[in-house]
């Protein structure tokens, strides 16, 4: 149990890494410790979770490993030395090898290496993970890191409106730009967003495949970019309503004052015509 315990909080702190096995891309993350390991893996579509403590791999070594007998410790160093360079984005060693492949409701990722000069097999039999450590690992950082980042992304586009205004005031009072080539636009929200949503769809689907990019994910992005566009129509009309009203305003002030002067014209040519 506290195994368990330390494996759940090894593995809450451990990053998420893109990994390849075989042909297939997947993101993991993995927490190895002395006498247990936890693995994490997902390929955007389920997820799925290893938990192995000394007994399991001791049992399942045997079955795997016949001719070769080492010490549990020197099992799980071993692993180690395997998944984590590949988690960190490393070429493992020429002697290892991965290839996985799906059975019933499971993850079934075969390893071949090299142990003291004999070959060694492992297979890491992941189950799919439950929803709570789904949430906890994968739903609810990336739903934070997303908050941020539009957070971020606001701030940014704040500052660049308000250096706009800013040029645009140097401008007003003179102000020249002694190089041309420095010059810029003025900066487009609703434009760059667009533009920049579809970049990113389409460097998603060049470099990570139909694991990152589906047909549900470009819709979302049409949806949107056409809910930017709605709104920005909206604000449109309602500045030209805006504008409509002001102009009625306007036009019926203007008769009123018209229609004031007039009569106060009037009334002035009566006072002269008594008083003579």
């Amino acid at each position: 149990m506290q195994a368990s315990s330390n494996i759940a909080d090894g593995l809450l702190v451990q990053p998420w890494s893109s990994v390849t096995l075989g042909d297939v891309s997947f993101i993991a993350k993995a927490c190895f410790q002395d006498t247990c390991y936890g693995l994490l893996i997902s390929d955007m579509d389920l997820v799925w979770y290893e938990e192995v403590d000394s007994d399991i791999l001791k049992q399942r070594s045997q079955k795997l490993n016949k001719r070769l007998k080492a010490a549990v410790p020197a099992f799980f160093n071993h692993l180690t030395e395997i998944i984590c360079p590949l988690l960190r984005g490393e070429r493992t060693g020429a002697t290892s090898s991965f290839t996985c492949e799906r059975q019933l409701n499971q993850l079934v990722i075969h390893v071949k290496s090299e142990l003291f000069g004999v070959p060694f097999y492992w297979d890491f039999c992941c189950s799919e993970a439950r929803i709570s450590m789904v949430s906890l690992h994968l739903v609810g950082p990336f739903l934070k890191m997303t908050l941020a980042l539009q957070q971020q992304t606001q701030e940014f586009i704040t500052l660049l409106e308000r250096k706009d205004a800013e040029i645009q005031d140097y401008k007003e009072n003179g102000a020249v730009l002694s190089r041309e080539r420095l010059a810029t636009g003025v900066f487009n929200k609703h434009a760059f967003m667009e533009e920049f949503l579809a970049k990113v769809m389409l460097s998603y689907s060049q470099t990570c495949g139909s694991i990152f990019v589906t047909e549900a994910t470009c819709s979302c992005c049409r949806c949107v970019s056409q809910q930017a566009r709605d709104v920005r129509n909206l604000k449109d009309a309602s500045r030209e309503l805006r504008w409509e009203r002001r102009k009625g305003v306007y036009i019926r002030t203007a008769r009123t004052l018209h229609s004031s002067c007039q009569a106060r014209s009037g009334s002035q040519k009566k006072t002269s015509c008594f008083r003579r």
